[in-house]
């Protein structure tokens, strides 16, 4: 006997009987997930009820900070105060109306430097090379077996 109660594999009815295992395993795994998901959205829904009470007091009480500050900060950028620091921070924002429209425009005036171009290799086209292609372009096609355990699932 090994781990967990599963046995040596010595004959095809062993082997059925160690799947039948996986299966029953699995389904109590699924059971397992099932509920902590049905947990984890109730506490979600908690938490955002709780999150609906909270934020409208918090944004409150930042706007009339944001208030008091403006009207008292005699041109200084930040305060530190016992309980923490409030102040005002520069932020810069790109804000684009029509982005097909400014793409059009960037590579007209050459600033392709500005666009960025994501670049992923195709696994499933180069799947279709011949042997030669790829070695040229330093890939190879590796064969190999794995093995796979798929249980019947019962509904």
């Amino acid at each position: 006997m090994k781990k967990q109660g599963i046995a040596d594999v010595c004959c095809w009815r062993d082997a059925d009987l160690v799947l039948s295992q996986i299966a029953r395993l699995q389904k109590r795994l699924v059971r397992i997930r099932e509920r902590a998901e049905g947990q984890i959205a109730a506490i979600e829904q908690r938490l955002g009820e709780a999150s609906d009470e909270l934020l409208p007091e918090i944004e409150e009480a930042r706007q009339e900070l944001e208030r008091f500050f403006r009207q008292n900060s005699k041109g200084m950028r930040s305060r530190s105060l016992p309980s923490g620091r409030i102040g005002l921070r520069s932020t810069h924002r790109i804000e684009i109306s029509r982005p097909r429209t400014t793409l059009r425009r960037l590579v007209k005036r050459g600033l392709g430097d500005c666009i960025r171009v994501r670049q992923e290799i195709d696994r499933q086209a180069l799947g279709r090379l011949d042997a030669e292609t790829l070695r040229s372009v330093g890939i190879k096609r590796v064969e190999r077996e794995t093995f796979y355990a798929v249980p019947r699932t019962e509904k």
